[in-house]
């Protein structure tokens, strides 16, 4: 009787095991929680601030890259900072992610800063940062001020997206801005009052200098065409925080020939729509790197 239950006891452990294994579940010894993983972010910002990577808990190997090229931890912009104005952050407990546009003060000014970090056995296993050139046309930082009101509010349980479902409204967004202009382009799944945000500088519902465009809505942008031919490949979703409907999406964007952009954009998603994009972009290559695919 005793090995019976003995046996029915190791049987129920091994499906919950495999149940968590296909729910996408971190192992025991990587779990990190909401709060832990803004405890990362918190402890990378301020060891970059005392320009010293070596308190961190990293893994080794760690993988660290910026604008798609590898980078040692504790180079560039981290033997300059000297303060954090400006962060909006967020957290996937589930994937052990997450990711951070910030805006750092060095002697040179203001500087835009995407940073993911990814989180294994409660170390740092993974650092993505994106830095856009200082004085690009698009690029201002000045204008981070206040972390957006909507990205800090928590969605409703029962009105929560699914990962799934996060994952899909931000690729439909970048599917009907690839598709514009053809007989495939199918709106993507925006609200009517949706801005969009690049490197600091609001870019819908505002004359669009940069294009020589009159306002229009984010919606009314990719109705017209305004971005036709525009291609966008390697297509990531590291960030996925269902507790406040954020993705985080990191993609690269071929504008021409010879011109594209690592890109990430920041979705709030809430009733299945995008109400807001926060973008960081970075002149690349045509075909990158990314650093990750």
């Amino acid at each position: 009787m005793k090995v019976l239950i003995l046996a029915m006891v190791l049987a129920a452990a091994a499906s919950s095991n495999a149940s968590s294994a296909r729910a996408g579940a971190l192992p025991e010894a990587s779990e990190c929680d909401r709060a832990c993983l803004k405890g990362m972010l918190d402890s990378y910002f301020a060891a970059m601030l005392k320009h010293d990577p070596s308190g961190l808990p990293l893994s080794s190997p760690l993988k660290a890259t910026e604008n798609g090229h590898p980078v040692k931890l504790g180079e560039g912009i981290w033997k300059t900072a000297e303060a954090v104005t400006f962060r909006l952050d967020a957290t996937d407990p589930e994937g052990g992610q997450a990711g951070a546009e910030s805006v750092i003060k060095d002697g040179s000014g203001l500087a835009l800063l995407l940073v993911r970090l990814k989180v294994t056995g409660n170390q740092i296993s993974e650092v993505e940062t994106m830095l856009p050139q200082k004085g690009g046309a698009l690029f201002g930082p000045d204008k981070l001020t206040t972390t957006p009101a909507m990205y800090l509010e928590s969605v409703p349980t029962a009105e929560r997206a699914t990962r799934e479902q996060l994952a899909s409204t931000a690729d439909l967004y970048f599917t009907a801005l690839q598709t514009e202009g053809t007989s495939q382009y199918k709106p993507a799944p925006l609200a009517a009052d949706a801005n969009r945000f690049e490197n600091g500088i609001q870019t819908t519902n505002v004359p669009f200098d940069l294009f020589h465009k009159p306002a229009a809505t984010t919606e009314q942008q990719m109705d017209e065409a305004w971005f036709k031919g525009w291609v966008v490949t390697n297509r990531r979703y590291p960030v996925l925080d269902e507790q406040r409907g954020i993705v985080l999406a990191i993609v690269l964007m071929q504008i021409s020939p010879s011109q594209a952009v690592l890109l990430s954009e920041m979705f709030k998603v809430s009733g299945g729509k995008i109400r807001q994009v926060q973008a960081v972009l970075v002149d690349v290559p045509h075909d990158g790197p990314t650093g990750w695919n």
